[in-house]
């Protein structure tokens, strides 16, 4: 992404040390949306099933979205209900019906506004009390959506469930159901930037005739701000690029072939179920990855042009660059390849882990790096702060604004500290027989893991991701522990001897592609730190507690 890479990473700042706090889509986007770690979205992977993952439109309906970082922007001195069982109380079996009774600024379902009244609104509501932002959201919300527009969004285009390119469904904000894809123009990305392009004209329209008229809301020029989230699917799959990129993707290079890619059987053994059950790669599966690899990035580079379009729009149409900041990052890292593993996420190691991060805009030095640890926690308080100039107090991340608008080198405060995270994971498996034995696929979308794992109940585990700064630590390590379950998905003993009884241990300064497993070299002390720190860490709520642990020497 060449372009995403010239005009937010050498224009703004880069994060180099971006992490997500669960490697897979569902709960990635719960922590994103309200800034909270997964043990308190209760979100812990794809599924949505009662008891298990977490991730169902109820779930989000009846609290996520009610801590969603766009509810504090879109309405002025927004304060969450707290109390959930009230809310389900109060929604009920015919929750549809009342979901728009709770009071707040949007209009009740089947009253609808135009784009310009909902405008006028919130500018006028700006000009009175504070700052309200029309709100602009597009593409994937998380994959098991379906069938309402959620309130604080002012303008909705989201797909319905998971990821198609062609042959998708749009929910709006007012609950409308289209499909769009049947044509070779309606690509979903190239979509997601006509509706973007077409909400930015029409603001840019209504500033002109407010202006134009002499209809100012209250004082010249206070036309309410807006947000916009352009939530891609791309690279997901199923890797289909826009047809203007295929040919250009068949020239793209293979998968990279790390030192960790393809090792397989007695090579993976020091490695928790499902990896330590991977089978070599065969030829059709290593050209299956290269093709997925080559899909991935041909998707991107629809992406590619869209952030470069729409920089472009608010730069030169809308003269509004020293005025707009911008937010890249993904929701979770990926493996293709690596310790004999098709491609997917869910894994508690770097590739599954680590995200790209840029933030541009006003005040931030162009061309600029910040090494410390930054999470998808952090992005929703960062938001509001940016918007609103506070940070709602129910987040477990923390704001970034100290970091973006140093008068130093904000690697400079963080040169002797030590900082840590969470990784938990909750592992998933359909129909499975047998707890060791991993599922072929979480969604039936992967012919080519005929052989090779995907997930499996016993890959669920808790991790502490740190760099100790103050021992010398660069990328640091990652300690991980493991809960094995029974043949009804009964948390149980692990076997004994087993690598999900111990844990894996991965020092990256020395063994950056966690390939030998260092856990029995650990001492007791060592494990027993990390053991209270994952305790610690998976009861904490709020930055005021989860930062105990995040930061500073911790001795437990």
């Amino acid at each position: 992404m060449p372009m995403t890479k010239k005009l937010l990473g050498q224009g703004g700042m880069t994060f180099t040390n971006a992490f997500v706090t669960n490697p897979v889509c569902c709960p990635s986007r719960a922590s994103i949306l309200t800034g909270l770690y997964p043990h308190n979205t209760q979100v812990f992977n794809n599924s949505r099933r009662p008891g298990d993952g977490g991730c169902s439109p109820w779930r989000f309906l009846t609290f996520l979205e009610h801590y969603g970082y766009n509810r504090f922007l879109h309405q002025h001195n927004y304060h969450p209900i707290d109390d959930q069982a009230q809310r389900e109380l109060d929604l009920g079996k015919d929750w549809q019906l009342v979901y728009d009774n709770e009071g707040n600024s949007d209009p009740p379902k089947g009253v609808r506004q135009t784009f310009n009244e909902k405008l006028l609104r919130h500018s006028r509501a700006s000009n009175a009390t504070g700052h309200e932002y029309m709100t602009f959201h597009s593409g994937k919300y998380h994959n098991e959506y379906c069938c309402y527009g959620p309130k604080g969004w002012d303008v909705w285009k989201t797909h319905d469930k998971n990821s198609k390119f062609y042959n998708y469904k749009i929910i709006d904000e007012n609950w409308q159901e289209k499909w769009y894809g049947m044509r070779e123009d309606e690509y979903l990305t190239d979509k997601i930037k006509d509706w973007s392009l077409e909400f930015l004209k029409n603001y840019q329209e209504f500033a002109k005739k407010n202006v134009q008229k002499g209809q100012q809301t209250e004082r010249e020029g206070n036309v309410a701000p807006f947000l916009m989230v352009l939530s891609v699917p791309a690279p997901h799959n199923p890797f289909q690029a826009a047809p203007r990129h295929s040919n250009a993707t068949q020239h793209l290079p293979p998968a990279p072939r790390t030192p960790n890619f393809g090792r397989c059987g007695a090579e993976n053994s020091d490695k928790h179920t499902p990896v330590n059950r991977a089978t070599c790669l065969s030829y059709s599966q290593l050209k299956h990855i290269d093709e997925s690899y080559r899909g991935r990035l041909g998707t991107l580079m629809s992406v590619d042009e869209t952030i470069h379009q729409i920089h472009e729009f608010i730069d030169k149409n809308m003269s509004m660059l020293d005025n707009t900041y911008f937010i890249f990052t993904s929701d979770n890292g990926y493996h293709l390849g690596q310790n004999g593993l098709m491609y997917e996420k869910r894994m508690p190691y770097e590739t599954d882990i680590r995200v790209p991060f840029y933030i541009k805009g006003p005040g931030i030095r162009p061309n600029s790096f910040y090494d410390g640890i930054v999470l998808n926690i952090d992005i929703a308080p960062t938001l509001v702060d940016l918007a609103k100039g506070f940070v709602p107090p129910h987040v477990d991340g923390r704001s970034l604004l100290p970091v973006l608008f140093s008068k130093s080198n904000p690697n400079d405060a963080i040169r002797f500290v030590d900082e840590r995270f969470l990784v938990e994971y909750y592992g998933e498996a359909y129909g499975e027989h047998n707890r060791h034995l991993a599922i072929h696929t979480s969604n039936g979308e992967h012919p080519a893991y005929e052989h090779t794992p995907a997930d499996a109940w016993n890959n669920t585990y808790k991790c502490i991701r740190e760099i100790e700064r103050t021992k010398g630590d660069v990328l640091g390590k990652i300690y991980c522990e493991f809960i094995c379950f029974d043949a009804g998905k009964v948390p149980s003993p692990c076997p004994e001897g087993s690598v999900e009884a111990n844990g894996e241990f991965y020092n990256l300064d020395h063994d950056p592609w966690q390939i030998k497993n260092q856990w029995h070299s650990l001492p007791q002390q060592q494990i027993s730190k990390y053991r209270n720190l994952i305790r610690s860490f998976s009861t904490c709520q709020t930055a005021v507690n989860c930062d105990k642990f995040r930061y500073g020497q911790v001795d437990l």
